[in-house]
């Protein structure tokens, strides 16, 4: 049974999830006290919910830093600089957002989460590109943020269904 003082933590995550999207879309930047709060929040209810493990988190972080790894092979390849990554491609709230996320998830989970975001958002933005003929930059952190919130409420009652998810992928490829 979930406890009271998870559900209230995943409210209040839930509501500065949804904050943090908007000031991304409005601004293309997110408040440092925000994704503190964030943060905060986030291990809190991981500690509550005794989800956090170091092993985890290591490789959660891992997987961040090859992410990073490979956008600054890309930058070096497509000819531009890679000293330019946090300021052109890749935000640093962008960074660190994924680094709160990394808290939540096992790394199973987060790879997957992580994959279905990125998806989501370059389809949702190449759409929007055939539409609107314009290039714009996009708010990963701020998109993260909403699927991350999304997860949350539809894990409410099933804890592991990402985890199930990707089981299930697994077995009906192999």
């Amino acid at each position: 049974m979930t406890s009271i003082l998870s559900i209230a933590l995943k409210i209040v995550l839930i509501a500065m999830l949804f904050v943090l999207f908007i000031q991304d879309i409005r601004r293309r930047e997110i408040s440092l006290y925000l994704l503190l709060g964030v943060l905060v929040t986030t291990i809190i209810l991981s500690l509550v919910n005794n989800s956090i493990i170091l092993f985890d988190l290591f490789l959660n972080v891992m997987f961040i830093g090859l992410q990073i790894l490979f956008l600054i092979v890309y930058l070096y390849f497509t000819g531009r600089k890679p000293s330019l990554l946090f300021k052109d491609f890749f935000g640093i709230g962008d960074a660190l957002f994924l680094l709160i996320t990394s808290f939540y998830f096992n790394p199973i989970e987060f790879v997957l989460f992580s994959l279905l975001c990125y998806i989501a958002i370059v389809v949702g933005y190449g759409l929007l590109f055939l539409i609107k003929r314009k290039s714009t930059t996009i708010p990963l952190a701020g998109f993260i943020a909403l699927f991350f919130a999304f997860y949350i409420v539809a894990s409410w009652q099933n804890s592991n269904f990402l985890s199930q998810f990707a089981y299930d992928i697994v077995t009906y490829i192999v």
